[in-house]
């Protein structure tokens, strides 16, 4: 099954239009469809925030690849878990370590943004 996401944004947006192309979505009976509102980040504080929290969110889908990986090598038959294979895998899984080590330095980093005077 094929997944979209689409994000809708401008000056004048009501609430009503959008619950109606959610509407006209879900017509078909093979589609699911739903929106939320979001709410913007009023300062530079709460948008560094934000990041900070993607950041968050890269990392655990950076854990998930790599503990993939691992079972992936841990199943392969015991002849093959020192071949091309799985030095392809362990090299993956490497990367991957380093991806969530500079992904944990960001996550504890913080920036004191200058108020406007």
């Amino acid at each position: 099954m094929a997944r979209f996401k689409i994000d809708i944004e401008g000056k004048g947006l009501q609430t009503a239009t959008i619950e109606k192309l959610v509407e006209a979505f879900k017509k078909d009976r093979n589609v699911k469809a739903s929106f939320i509102k979001v709410k913007e980040a009023e300062s530079r504080g709460d948008r560094f925030s934000e990041a900070i929290s993607l950041i968050g969110d890269a990392k655990s889908e950076f854990e998930s690849l790599r503990d993939e990986l691992e079972e992936w090598k841990s199943g392969m038959p015991e002849n093959l878990q020192e071949g091309q294979k799985a030095q392809e895998i362990d090299d993956a899984i490497s990367e991957l370590e380093e991806c969530i080590s500079s992904a944990e330095d960001l996550e504890g980093k913080e920036v004191n943004f200058p108020g406007m005077y």
